[in-house]
């Protein structure tokens, strides 16, 4: 825009009472039903090239896959369909049976 405009824009609303408009208006709480918020997350630099390079795979922003794929995880936590256990948990659940991973395999 013009900076003589701009200027001319300024001046009228240094001059300008609001106050009728502002006591007319009405909040509009709602026009965003879900607003988005931001988070800062530390993720290691590996993890953050994977996902770099699986956004590219997509063509998306990565902002926009780790979006995805964290609503579609809490969409299976909620509905029970995903159920996750990690390796090294079931080492563990091993360990604390007293049992190897080759007696398991033996069917002891």
């Amino acid at each position: 825009m013009d900076p003589k405009r701009l200027e001319e824009i300024a001046a009228w609303a240094d001059e300008h009472d609001f106050s009728e408009e502002i006591a007319e208006s009405v909040p509009n709480d709602g026009a965003v039903e879900n607003p988005m918020v931001t988070t800062s997350l530390r993720v290691p630099r590996n993890v953050m090239r994977g996902l770099r390079s699986a956004a590219e795979e997509r063509g998306v922003k990565v902002t926009v896959l780790m979006r995805e794929w964290l609503e579609e995880r809490l969409g299976a936590e909620a509905a029970r369909e995903e159920v996750f256990v990690s390796a090294a948990d079931v080492r563990r659940l091993i360990a604390a049976k007293g049992h190897s991973a080759d007696e398991l395999r033996a069917g002891v």
